[in-house]
């Protein structure tokens, strides 16, 4: 008998039909050209070894190895709001200086308050010479003020955004031995978001999950 719990079999991650199968351990359950369903078992982990009469054969369980090919549909799904808020900085800066000194900090400098500003943190430690560090950090602080915008994204601003993402999640695929034959978009505003939706034809490894970058 065989301990079913014993070793992995292969599983399908994809609806599709196998393109290619070379297994190299388990007993294979499908063959090129077949449809299968994620959830199915492509290889098994079990291999039987008759003896030389073919009378009593043994099972034995094994890790299923295989490269398994299928040929199959990834969809590609991504939104952008279409508005935003621009920052239009104004052109006013504010500089403070300050000392760090273990636990304690130390600030020079009392700009008068902005609203809305961006913050740059400069930090260094303070040295006599080349070689003698002191337990001192020297802060510089920059502040530049700007004002928001309500600013919305046209149809091509949203297109060249989908397109980058896209591209991204190709080059992802690629990356992963995917031979990606042909793919078709649509791009359309629903409401105050834009939705990118992408129909990839590609040939994948069955056991590997690759929708998510």
């Amino acid at each position: 008998d065989v301990d079913d719990n014993k070793g992995q079999s292969i599983i399908s991650l994809y609806d599709g039909t196998v393109e290619s199968i070379i297994t190299r351990s388990g007993t294979p359950l499908v063959k090129a050209g077949d449809e299968v369903h994620t959830g199915d078992v492509l290889v098994e982990n079990k291999v039987t070894v008759p003896d030389d009469y073919e009378e009593n054969i043994q099972e034995f369980s094994v890790d299923a190895e295989a490269d398994i090919y299928i040929r199959t549909i990834l969809s590609y799904y991504e939104e952008l709001e279409a508005g935003y808020e621009d920052k239009i900085y104004t052109g006013k800066i504010m500089t403070t200086h300050g000392f760090d000194i273990g636990k304690y900090e130390i600030n020079i400098g009392f700009p008068r308050r902005i609203k809305e500003y961006t913050k740059t943190v400069v930090n260094d430690n303070l040295r006599i010479g080349k070689k003698l560090s002191m337990p001192i950090d020297i802060r510089k602080t920059v502040l530049r003020e700007y004002n928001t915008k309500e600013c919305e994204y046209s149809q091509q601003e949203a297109e060249q955004y989908f397109v980058e993402k896209l591209g991204i999640f190709i080059k992802h695929l690629k990356e992963n031995k995917v031979q990606i034959n042909d793919y078709h978009v649509n791009i359309e505003r629903s409401g105050d978001m834009y939705v990118f939706h992408a129909d990839i034809e590609a040939v994948v490894p069955a056991d590997s999950d690759l929708r998510k970058v």
